[in-house]
């Protein structure tokens, strides 16, 4: 009896997601398009506005999340509904430790691996 080899089949197709540095809508899409005519594509463009970064778009459903529109901040509110008592003891904690003014956005666009791209 001959040993079977397994061969996966594969229905899987590539996409296009992520966040890009234009602020041009029109002519990034035209720029995806002329290059990527096929694949599907969810580009972020954060440049353009904050509520474009993945930080925002992630956040707006996780417990205790406030995403301050106006201000361009997301900090956490440990008071807010949908904690277990468990995460809620830890929230506050995080709540009480983390920096008032530090800006989770601020970070990620000052960091050294943000500015090489």
């Amino acid at each position: 009896m001959e040993p079977t080899t397994f061969r996966p089949i594969f229905a899987a197709a590539p996409t296009l997601v992520g966040s890009f540095p234009h602020a041009d809508p029109q002519r990034l899409m035209d720029r995806i398009f002329d290059r990527f005519a096929e694949l599907p594509a969810w580009p972020q463009l954060p440049a353009r506005d904050w509520l474009e970064s993945m930080y925002v778009q992630y956040s707006e459903r996780l417990p205790g999340a406030v995403i301050d529109r106006p201000g361009q901040r997301i900090h956490l509110r440990a008071s807010a509904k949908g904690f277990s008592p468990r995460n809620l003891k830890c929230a506050r904690a995080l709540e009480e430790a983390w920096p008032k003014e530090e800006n989770l956005q601020q970070l990620a666009a000052n960091s050294p691996r943000q500015r090489r791209l």
